[in-house]
């Protein structure tokens, strides 16, 4: 079969609900039996008598799996295998590729590297498309050669028995997806107007050309990050390109139950203002203009509100919009001052970078990791190995690091020193001289690939402090306490092991070095500028369980520091000695103060400013101070006799009674 003149492609995560009939919605397409010029193929002409223009034009679908952890993978390839008993197949190409990197952008750039065809429809993994869709797309382009985007009219499909709501305006359902121009040909002439991403084609050699999809912009997991499909417009103008608007190519967008609540709307209206003043960064139209334009826009919408608020749909079109310039104006501040703004380190796709090229070990520890480990993964592809050093995981973990290059290495605790760690680093067969310790939840970012590659160059050093970002509800806390937050993951791995802090003996706190710090000479150890990022994509039901079982951890070092036991085999407290050692010297303090769960949220939530990371520093503060009370009714337990977690013995059970014997009735 010749390559496809079109590529229908669909990016996915997490999307199991939606994912069949978006993929149905392709198969009966009809495009299918038609050739270049519109005509169906004759049947009784031979294949060696049709000339290439008359030979049907067919098309293909790719599916990008974008790091799912559901039941994607499983429903792709069946929907998929429809296509090869369609009586269409000769026409139409099926192929399911999975991109570990987490983001939008990242996966569109997969599935146009994987891609034949010169024309990329994108379709979102919740829409369905019309059976006239792609034929409508071709036409555009093969019609004007000028044109470099096109996109057609979008309709929303509400949940069964559902209603739009009342307080939901007709610009705002925008952000649901939908888009109509009329029932006429468009040409865009501002980014505002372009097509909706999820009815989205692009000409292959102009995406290639501007280098694809910025990875800075799109969804990245929970971050409403958008903006993508204006950035591409934008640079489609000003190259002299066109952008069309084809009513015609048809598609319809699934309205999700979970987007028809007001705070859905107010995050996505957040994440639109950040993505705004991204798309201003990147096209290098800075300045102090874009606070007074910003705030105006702000007393606009403020005021709107006010004057509109007899009428529940305007009032909250306006609210919205009010407080997404809240977000723009602090994104934008955070970039003129040269600070970093909420918008994560974009992901790095694996095709624009080498693998292997870094002469350094990467150590992971895992365990039932299978929704962090494809994205921590993806951001070590430079690293020379890897291994992944595995607790009995239930769940994919095993094979996901298998499937993308890792070394699995089972580990098992015998409830004695050494944990995990230290135990790999006694134990795995490493093959360069420096390690780099990664846990499943965090990632390495391009920039700190490149600053690890010369820093390990020096050999005045045995090791490196990294600082982390740690997001949390989608956000980056920077209050608090919280940043700087560093840690020496990067050592000569005969250097440095972990301390003993004497906790093994505690129940339920793992197998595996969570605060322990590795030891080496401060003279010796010297500070990345690169940030390292800490996110968890799993749900608050996993972040309660895991600092159930830090709490175990952290009620033993409390004793044991209360007991005065001593610093041996540990990096000591010393209030003159590194920021590791100062912190430790006062925690030898902070284990006497009285109330310790109220001064652990006033001083993380006031006193170090954690107001100013918004909702989520107010929910990390008060968890925070909720972990705090679980130490303290533990360490209770231990000062006076108990043993965490360990059951008390069973009394024995009575002597049962002989059973009298039945009567004879016979």
């Amino acid at each position: 079969m010749a390559d496809p003149l079109i590529s229908a492609i669909i990016c996915t995560h997490n999307r199991e609900q939606y994912l069949g009939a978006a993929i149905d919605s392709l198969l009966n397409q009809t495009l299918s039996g038609q050739t270049l010029s519109g005509q169906m193929p004759d049947a009784q002409t031979s294949d060696a008598q049709t000339s290439d223009a008359q030979m049907p034009a067919g098309y293909e679908v790719i599916v990008v799996d974008n790091a799912s952890t559901d039941s994607t993978a499983q429903i792709a390839r069946a929907h998929l295998a429809k296509f090869s008993d369609s009586s269409q197949s000769t026409y139409i190409q099926a192929t399911y590729i999975y991109e570990p990197t987490l983001g939008l952008s990242v996966a569109r750039n997969t599935g146009a590297a994987a891609a034949k065809g010169q024309i990329l429809a994108y379709l979102d993994d919740d829409a369905e498309a019309s059976t006239e869709w792609l034929t409508e797309l071709v036409k555009i382009f093969e019609g004007n050669e000028k044109v470099a985007i096109a996109g057609g009219k979008v309709t929303l499909i509400w949940p069964p028995n559902t209603q739009p709501p009342s307080w939901l305006s007709k610009d705002l359902s925008s952000a649901l997806g939908a888009y109509d121009l009329g029932d006429m040909p468009v040409s865009i002439q501002q980014p505002a107007l372009t097509p909706r991403g999820l009815n989205y084609a692009v000409r292959k050699h102009f995406l290639q050309s501007v280098g694809g999809f910025d990875t800075h912009l799109g969804r990245v997991g929970t971050n409403l990050l958008s903006n993508e499909e204006q950035q591409m417009t934008r640079m489609a103008l000003d190259r002299g390109w066109q952008v069309m608007y084809v009513p015609t190519a048809l598609a319809a967008h699934n309205v999700s139950p979970a987007r028809m609540k007001p705070g859905w709307f107010l995050r996505r209206s957040w994440w639109q203002g950040i993505s705004e003043s991204y798309r201003e960064q990147a096209s290098s139209t800075t300045g102090l203009w874009q606070l007074r334009s910003g705030g105006e826009r702000l007393v606009r919408g403020v005021y709107k509100t006010i004057k509109y608020c007899h009428r529940p749909d305007q009032r909250f079109e306006n609210l919205a919009y009010a407080y997404g310039q809240i977000a723009y104006l602090g994104s934008v501040i955070g970039s003129l001052t040269g600070a970093s703004t909420q918008c994560p380190t974009p992901p790095s796709s694996p095709m624009t970078i080498t693998p292997g090229s870094i002469p350094i070990s990467v150590l992971i520890p895992a365990k039932n990791e299978e929704e962090n480990l494809p994205a921590c993964l993806a951001s070590l592809v430079q690293a020379d190995e890897v291994f992944v050093v595995d607790s009995q995981s239930e769940d994919q973990s095993v094979a996901i690091a298998e499937s993308l290059g890792a070394k699995v290495v089972q580990f098992e605790f015998n409830g004695r020193w050494p944990k995990k760690k230290n135990w790999s680093l006694d134990t795995l067969p490493f093959r360069n001289e420096w390690v780099l310790i990664v846990d499943c939840d965090e990632r390495i970012t391009p920039e700190s690939w490149a600053e690890i590659a010369e820093r390990i160059k020096n050999p005045d050093l045995d090791g490196y402090y990294i600082n982390r970002r740690v997001f949390f509800l989608g956000k980056w806390i920077r209050h608090g306490g919280k940043y700087p937050d560093w840690n020496l993951r990067l050592f000569r791995h005969a250097k440095g092991r972990y301390e003993n802090l004497n906790t093994e003996d505690i129940r339920n706190t793992g197998d595996n070095e969570v605060h322990e710090h590795v030891m080496i000479p401060h003279e010796k150890v010297g500070y990345l500028k690169e940030d390292m990022l800490h996110e968890d994509f799993r749900d608050l039901y996993h972040w309660l369980a895991r600092h159930n079982r830090y709490s175990n951890w952290e009620a033993r070092v409390y004793y044991n520091l209360l007991t005065g036991m001593g610093d041996d085999g540990t990096i000591g407290a010393n209030l003159f000695g590194d920021a590791v050692q100062r912190k430790r010297f006062l925690k030898k303090i902070w284990v006497r103060l009285p109330f310790k769960p109220f001064l652990r949220f006033v001083l993380f939530y006031i006193l170090r400013l954690g107001f100013l990371d918004g909702y989520a520093g107010y929910v990390y503060g008060r968890l925070l101070s909720q972990y705090e009370y679980q130490i303290g009714v533990k360490l209770y337990e231990l000062k006076f006799g108990g043993r965490l977690n360990i059951q008390s013995k069973p009394p024995e059970s009575l002597p049962t009674q002989a059973r009298p014997a039945e009567a004879n009735l016979s």
